[in-house]
């Protein structure tokens, strides 16, 4: 099944197995999770990249993505950003079901001339129910600002979870006109919770910051405008702003936390809300008069008493009678403070033991006391009479099922241990009967039924779903580091995304995380800079072997220095079972400790049996295969025969190749390409032609690029290489600083290759005397190559002759690409606008040249936007005027590129690009 072809309630439920709203259930306040940024931005992340998938996973994972806004953390230009959003695309925030708003009083950030269109659309469309100025609208700096969180509030019909930042809530309220007024629901109609605080919430017990202004005009105002919401949270409400009953009818939980308040203030609360269900009340301290009391909640609550089921109490403020609480006859669940009924004093140090009987609602199944340990020792022996007191003779009589005890601030002195030994004692007639004491609660989250369903998709579609998002599979290798450098670089950013949302993927469940972590072994090497990387990822291999054949590509070291521990069990196994073709210093046993980091690269190369590509330094690949004894044990060959790819590169040093040398003998490549003879793409740097003795297995070869840029790899070395290949399809040359081959000498080398050869690439700066052969590679149809090695101005000849490059080059040829130094740019305008100019045909089918690329090479280190453009402008514009045929059916790209640096500017047009502008190769 082909990914983009998946069914879309299936990609609904992946993109929504991510989702941070799905994952968290709003309608069971009591069971908060906490998700920490990082985690947050993880997941979002893999959201994003899910949306790059393909149209039909980015259409579906795009709405996912916007059902949460404002988490983990919000700004106030990424509310305008969200709120331009979801004005261009309306569906957009109707898939917004949880949010987080924080009113925006005035923003010093102008909206650009050309920006603020969809603005004033914006408050056009919503002006009967916003408060603006008359129009037409002039705003000054940052005026407009105050509407954006109106504006979104406006355009998100179908929130579930709002939560509202009460900073500014009364500015808020001003921007809109009374509901009288508009004749309209402002807000929108489909809340089911509400929560009002000073930064967003996310568990219990990270207290709201307050306080939170419930007048009219503030908070009063803003539920006014909701119906039909079933959770109420509200952090601090002050106190002086509860004059008059709110319009809460529709609220079945409310949450008081970190709240200071009176019995009056309650009462007005507790009575304005509908048929009560759940009731918090977590308690801060005050220096206002008359705080509530356990008394007064539960005197309070006992208007709810035929709805009400579970009520915390957590007040610190203690009551001198507490007998409110068993009138809350239907209620189940209770968390209280025991400090609300008894404080230790020198007078009473032990709390009666009967204090606690017949006290709480006669109904309960779970009780939590919230304890201070200091108070521990004097609660004991009334906690055990009151545990005792539930423990019926008959199990099915006991109503009382857990009781939970909640320590604070360090262990419990012997007076708890004390209560769990009595609890042991209980009368109990089965493990489900016995009262549970606990020390914390821990609340675990049910998994939800799309959990479930993404737990149960088929192998083959979790497999797609990871190989199409990995680097390996997307063939990313542009974007990674270059082979052979060894400091710490920073990972290239497709890459890397990609790489970390398989890690995101893999954490989903077992099931996925056991198919990732198969996908994120497709390749090794390119991320993990550090010399321990190689170290690890044996250890992985040889304890994990299933792994190591799901291993494509790999950049292997060798590890020269070690700063870890070499004598691990696991270590010695893997050269114990390798002994047979390692060559160990004594044949007879293993090498010592300190030497067998030596053979780390080794015994990776033996675990990775379809490797498919192999990158190596050519000092390193000469050093392991020398410590190879033999490649073969019997028929059977010890290293990968299904190697496509061999990248042999030098170590890098600041951007410049460092010396050394491939040995192409019996002692290294030609032993490692006898035993893997698959090879179709090689890429060898520095070939050393005095060991180039005997013939290479290269009949498979289709892609060869060599560098020789060190070496001395003359005629006669480069066609006895060429002897050695297949029908070759693509060759690349570069030999650039000591005296090699001319292109003349290359050219006719290929000729025996001229059947199969269909691209071309030469660097040479070596003249010839003539330039023929290159017209016999009849079915090159891309060449690029260096222009000083054909010809550079003399005071002789300063301007190339103007049919010099006529009946030269490949005759069916569609792109060639010309490298050429600024020095000699003007001398060539006439013979290189006659060639081009020559392959025009007035029908398009028959031009058989379709683009040329013109690459001046200057020594200039400036950035791009300073290179020098005057010349280069004149030059474009000479050869653009005299190519104007052919330009009718074909291209012309011309830029400047600085030779160290290799940023450049194009010439041909007005766009600059400040990248690596080299083909990939």
């Amino acid at each position: 099944m082909n990914l983009q072809n998946l069914p879309q309630e299936l990609i609904y439920i992946i993109c929504e197995s991510l989702c941070l709203h799905c994952q968290i259930d709003t309608r069971t306040p009591a069971s908060f999770l906490h998700i920490d940024s990082p985690g947050e931005r993880g997941i979002r992340k893999t959201q994003l990249d899910l949306c790059l998938l393909c149209k039909s996973w980015g259409y579906i994972a795009q709405r996912v993505l916007h059902h949460s806004y404002g988490f983990p953390k919000r700004s106030d230009t990424g509310d305008v950003r969200f709120c331009r959003t979801i004005f261009e695309k309306p569906e957009l925030g109707r898939f917004v079901k949880r949010i987080y708003l924080r009113q925006i009083s005035q923003l010093d950030w102008d909206l650009d001339k050309d920006d603020d269109a969809w603005l004033l659309k914006s408050l056009d469309k919503f002006s009967d129910i916003l408060n603006l100025p008359p129009k037409p609208f002039n705003f000054s700096k940052g005026a407009w600002s105050s509407f954006i969180i109106p504006l979104i509030l406006l355009q998100i019909p179908t929130v579930e979870d709002l939560q509202i930042d009460t900073r500014n809530l009364d500015h808020l309220m001003q921007q809109m006109k009374n509901p009288s007024e508009s004749n309209l629901h402002t807000f929108p109609q489909n809340i089911f919770k509400v929560t009002m605080s000073e930064g967003p919430h996310c568990q219990e017990i990270f207290p709201l910051r307050g306080p939170v202004d419930l007048s009219d005009t503030a908070g009063g105002g803003l539920l006014s405008n909701i119906q039909g919401f079933d959770i109420l949270i509200i952090g601090n409400p002050t106190r002086q702003t509860i004059n008059s009953p709110l319009q809460l009818d529709s609220v079945r939980t409310l949450h008081l936390i970190d709240v200071c308040l009176g019995r009056e203030e309650l009462q007005l609360l507790v009575s304005a809300t509908g048929p009560l269900e759940v009731f918090k009340y977590m308690g801060g301290f005050t220096q206002e008069p008359n705080p509530a009391t356990a008394q007064d909640i539960c005197e309070v609550l006992t208007t709810k008493k035929d709805t009400l089921t579970e009520a915390a109490v957590l007040t610190h403020y203690k009551a001198r009678h507490l007998t409110a609480a068993r009138t809350l006859e239907n209620v189940t669940w209770l968390r209280i403070a025991t400090k609300s009924i008894w404080k230790r004093t020198e007078s009473e140090p032990t709390l009666h033991d009967q204090a606690l009987v017949d006290v709480f609602p006669p109904a309960l199944s779970t009780i939590i006391f919230e304890a201070d340990r200091e108070d521990m020792e004097g609660l004991s022996a009334a906690l055990t009479k009151y545990i005792l007191s539930n423990c019926p003779d008959n199990p099915e009589d006991q109503i009382l099922k857990s009781v939970q005890i909640h320590a604070h601030l360090g262990i419990p002195p012997e007076g708890h241990a004390s209560i769990i030994q009595y609890a042991s004692t209980l009368p109990h007639h089965d493990a489900q009967k016995k009262p549970a004491v606990r020390l914390r609660t821990i609340i675990y989250r049910k998994a939800s039924m799309k959990n479930m369903l993404i737990q149960n998709l088929q192998r083959e579609i979790i497999f797609l779903i990871c190989e199409s998002i990995c680097p390996h599979c997307h063939k990313l290798y542009e974007d990674w580091p270059a082979v052979g450098r060894m400091s710490e670089i920073p990972s290239p950013p497709a890459a890397k995304e990609h790489r970390q949302t398989i890690f995101s993927l893999s954490f989903v469940c077992k099931r996925w995380g056991y198919i990732a972590q198969k996908v994120l072994h497709h390749h090794f090497g390119y991320f993990e800079t550090h010399p321990r990387a190689e170290f690890l990822f044996c250890r992985t291999l040889s304890e994990n072997p299933e792994l190591g054949k799901h291993v494509k590509m790999a950049r292997i070291r060798q590890i020269s220095a070690y700063d870890w521990g070499l004598d691990e069990e696991w270590l010695a196994k893997s050269l114990n079972k390798f002994s047979g073709v390692l060559g160990f210093p004594e044949a007879s046993s293993l090498p010592e400790i300190s030497q067998r980091g030596e053979f780390i690269a080794h015994l990776i190369l033996l675990q990775v049996p379809t490797l498919d590509k192999l990158s190596m330094q050519n000092g390193h690949l000469n050093n392991i295969m020398r410590k190879f004894r033999t490649l073969f044990v019997g028929e059977q060959c010890a290293i990968p025969r299904s190697i496509t790819t061999l990248n042999v590169t030098p170590l890098k040093n600041n951007g410049i190749y460092a010396g050394g040398s491939l040995d192409l003998s019996k002692a290294c490549i030609e032993r490692f390409l006898s035993a893997s003879p698959g090879i179709r793409d090689m890429f060898i740097f520095n070939p050393d032609p005095q060991s180039l003795r005997s013939r290479l297995s290269l009949s498979n070869l289709r892609t060869l690029t060599l560098y020789s840029n060190f070496s001395h790899f003359g005629r006669e070395e480069l066609r006895l290489l060429l002897s050695f290949t297949g029908p070759l399809e693509i060759f690349t040359y570069y030999g650039l600083y000591l005296n090699g081959v001319t292109l003349q000498d290359i050219c006719e080398l290929l000729i025996s290759k001229k059947h199969s050869l269909k691209s071309l690439h030469l660097e040479t700066s070596e003249k010839s005397q003539y330039f023929t052969a290159a017209k016999s590679l009849t079915n090159v149809s891309e060449m690029r190559f260096l222009f000083k090695g054909f010809w550079s101005p003399t005071k002789a000849e300063p301007i190339l002759e103007e049919h010099a490059l006529l009946d030269v080059y490949p005759p069916n040829l569609s792109t060639l690409w010309l490298e050429i130094s600024e020095t000699t740019i003007l001398g060539v305008l006439d013979a290189l606008a006659k060639y081009i100019s020559s392959n025009f045909r007035d029908e398009p089918a028959e031009q058989k040249l379709r683009h040329v690329v013109i690459q001046v090479v200057t020594n200039v280190e400036r950035e791009p936007s300073e290179l020098p453009m005057a010349i280069n402008k004149s030059a474009w514009e000479k050869i653009k005027k005299r190519c104007q045929s052919f330009l009718k059916h074909g291209r012309i790209t011309m830029f400047v590129i600085c030779r160290k640096t290799r940023r450049g500017r194009l010439v041909s047009d007005e766009v600059d690009f400040h990248q690596d502008v080299w083909p990939k190769i």
